[in-house]
């Protein structure tokens, strides 16, 4: 399951990678591939949703920072939610 699950969101922020701009329609559709993904795996839709909404919440919020790339920040965010979801550090 935890296999599955990481080789989506992989290939989820490596499209976001490859991407010259990121927009918010582009972290929007980011998103709702990691929900699926999530869904997939059968993690509750309410956790889903509370996961992915915190993601979307930090990445528009974010200001960019000068020598960091948006797609990098994205994937730190995931990072950090998913730490966590986990249990923390």
């Amino acid at each position: 399951m935890f296999a599955s699950i990481t080789d989506k969101i992989s290939n989820v922020l490596k499209n976001l990678r490859g991407l010259g701009k990121i927009s918010e329609k582009n972290v929007a559709d980011a998103l709702e591939e990691i929900r699926t993904s999530l869904l997939g795996a059968d993690v509750n839709r309410e956790a889903a949703d509370e996961f992915i909404g915190k993601i979307h919440r930090s990445a528009i919020g974010q200001k960019v920072l000068d020598k960091i790339l948006r797609e990098h920040q994205i994937v730190k965010i995931v990072y950090d939610e998913l730490v966590e979801l986990l249990g923390g550090s």
